[in-house]
């Protein structure tokens, strides 16, 4: 991976969980409906970081090893 791609991925992930941050300061005050949308969505944002994450790791093992 280059160090562009790598950036990139990074400022993703700090993008998703400053959302998810954001999102979770208004946590206390929804219903139930919007509970469930609020677990769907850290759900679907933290899976998309652990993808993210795991490809980073793995392109800065393998630069290592170079």
């Amino acid at each position: 991976m280059d160090v562009v791609k790598a950036i990139d991925k990074a400022s993703f992930i700090e993008s998703y969980l400053k959302l998810m941050w954001c999102v979770h300061s208004k946590y206390e005050g929804l219903t139930e409906e919007e509970l469930v949308l609020y677990r769907l969505g850290m759900q679907t944002f933290m899976e998309h970081i652990e993808a993210d994450l795991k490809e980073l790791i793995s392109a800065l093992k393998s630069d290592e090893e170079d």
